[in-house]
């Protein structure tokens, strides 16, 4: 008998050791719902922390379509969320981000996340800066170049390209003509209304110099 209790009370102490939870004391009903709890969410974290594939993960989240004009930032905001959801927001950390603190980037990842992208934005936009980026990284470089922290400053700079935008600074006449129509395109976007006989003066004086020559 007394080797049975021996064995009894050992296996009990074996049974505590492996489980790293809080002891029950007694038969405390608290005691025994906060041990369940703990136990159940032992239990849940790794599957807490798991992650997605990215390509469906992608597939299933949409932000709205970037026009560059005005919605940057909301849509960058966007990005940030859907990024973050996944334990993918490093992606679109830029150059200056800390490498040491960086999680390891890959490429194929990177180039979906980049498509995706790119797929969510201005036909016109998303052509050009596929062109000119190669990374998620880059892209969103370019982007906060183009379109971050738009004030009172960009509308300086857009009335600055509608003066000095002059047919001597493009090698074609159609280059300057679309030039052109692009600096009366951002002009609307701020909200500067120009009337269509300023404009027809406007470009004849910035053409003109061709046809002098």
């Amino acid at each position: 008998m007394a080797s049975t209790g021996e064995s009894g009370s050992s296996s009990t102490t074996g049974s505590q050791q492996n489980t790293p939870l809080t002891p029950n004391p007694d038969g405390n009903p608290m005691a025994e719902m906060l041990n369940a709890m703990a136990k159940f969410f032992q239990q849940q974290a790794p599957q807490a922390t798991s992650r997605m594939p990215t390509a469906q993960y992608l597939s299933i989240n949409k932000p709205t379509k970037l026009t560059g004009d005005n919605d940057y930032e909301a849509w960058k905001r966007q990005i940030e969320f859907i990024l973050t959801g996944n334990d993918l927001q490093h992606y679109i950390e830029t150059d200056e981000a800390d490498p040491k603190k960086s999680k390891p980037i890959a490429k194929e990842d990177d180039n979906m996340i980049r498509i995706w992208m790119l797929r969510h934005m201005r036909n016109d936009l998303a052509e050009e800066l596929n062109k000119t980026t190669s990374t998620t990284a880059k892209l969103i470089t370019e982007l906060n170049n183009k379109f971050a922290n738009r004030g009172w400053t960009y509308e300086q700079n857009v009335v600055q390209e509608m003066f000095t935008c002059s047919r001597n600074k493009f090698t074609t006449t159609q280059d300057f003509i679309n030039a052109f129509r692009k600096a009366v395109s951002k002009c609307h976007n701020i909200g500067w209304k120009i009337e269509d006989k300023w404009l027809v003066v406007r470009f004849l004086a910035k053409i003109k110099d061709e046809h002098e020559l």
